[in-house]
């Protein structure tokens, strides 16, 4: 019977003190912390999304360095391209290279693709090296020279 009373008298206190307490300081306060709660939840999520964008953004921009520079190293590497071509020549008119019955045009051909690939892996190797203090990855350098080898493929095909 006693704890009855108790909680009776408990309870009366709290309805009587806390409620009023909790309308006048906990309700006003609710809208506004739901409010910065959403606030912070839209921050959150927005810059994740930015982060997500930056990223695609340098991978984007590496993607177009990477073809820029062998854009310019392939226009680099054309007189020397023409300049071995005509060493080769040169040399397949001195010394007749060749087995007996093959056609001096494949071996033109074939000399002349496997000096420009030589020559064109290598140049972007060195140039990768030079380049080597922006250090992105190490699956960079076979990236270039990826790009490297068909670059050739499209210089020859086309």
């Amino acid at each position: 019977m006693v704890v009855v009373v108790v909680v009776m008298i408990v309870y009366r206190i709290v309805i009587r003190v806390l409620c009023p307490l909790w309308n006048m300081l906990v309700l006003p306060v609710l809208p506004i912390a739901f409010t910065v709660l959403l606030l912070i939840l839209f921050l959150v999520i927005w810059l994740a999304v930015l982060t997500v964008m930056l990223m695609l953004m340098v991978v984007v921009m590496m993607m177009v360095g990477a073809v820029m520079m062998v854009v310019v190293m392939a226009s680099v590497a054309d007189p020397l391209f023409v300049f071995l071509h005509h060493i080769f020549h040169l040399l397949l008119s001195v010394f007749r290279w060749g087995s007996v019955g093959q056609p001096l045009a494949t071996i033109h051909a074939s000399g002349c693709l496997d000096v420009a690939m030589v020559l064109h892996s290598a140049v972007v190797v060195v140039m990768v090296d030079v380049l080597g203090s922006f250090r992105f990855t190490p699956q960079v350098p076979f990236f270039f020279l990826s790009m490297s080898l068909i670059s050739i493929l499209l210089l020859h095909l086309g």
